[in-house]
């Protein structure tokens, strides 16, 4: 079961949370893809209350068991996913554009809070490829820009 979860936390429960919604983008073109940081702030909070109020739930902002519940049957109704590796060729490289773009960036901004963020605007540019560079050679993977299946998984790592 799932814990509470309301505005000011911050936690794996909240990635969990920020990791839901942006596998919902899909269905709920409303949503904004919102960054995965862990911390419910008012970008997140926004995202739920629309969330629940689409979905017919009191939209407080507050992440109970109601709520999880209704996420959770969203994703597995619609047979939507996480954006994971799906195959050992897996791969993105400089140049290419959409929502595993966004979950690259967003997660690079996690591991990199120190360093000017990226706009998670679904575009693997030349920034986004010097924070995929630095993530590569700090965690000893063959430095060359393009994400593998090694690299995706590091990634998406916990800390």
């Amino acid at each position: 079961m799932n814990k509470t979860i309301q505005y000011g936390q911050s936690g794996l429960a909240v990635l969990k949370l920020q990791e839901t919604l942006n596998a919902l983008q899909p269905l709920f073109p409303f949503l904004s893809i919102i960054k995965e940081n862990g911390q419910f702030d008012n970008q997140t909070r926004q995202a739920i209350q629309l969330f629940q109020n689409a979905t017919g739930l009191l939209a407080n902002g507050t992440v109970d068991s109601l709520t999880w519940d209704k996420l959770y049957l969203k994703i597995k109704m619609n047979n939507l996913h996480f954006l994971k590796k799906t195959a050992s060729s897996f791969q993105l490289v400089p140049g290419e554009n959409g929502l595993e773009i966004q979950k690259l960036q967003s997660r690079l901004n996690y591991w990199f809070p120190n360093r000017s963020a990226l706009k998670l605007d679904g575009f693997y540019g030349p920034l986004t490829e010097s924070h995929v560079l630095l993530f590569q050679l700090k965690n000893n993977l063959n430095a060359d820009g393009i994400i593998d299946t090694k690299t995706w998984d590091r990634l998406m790592a916990e800390s």
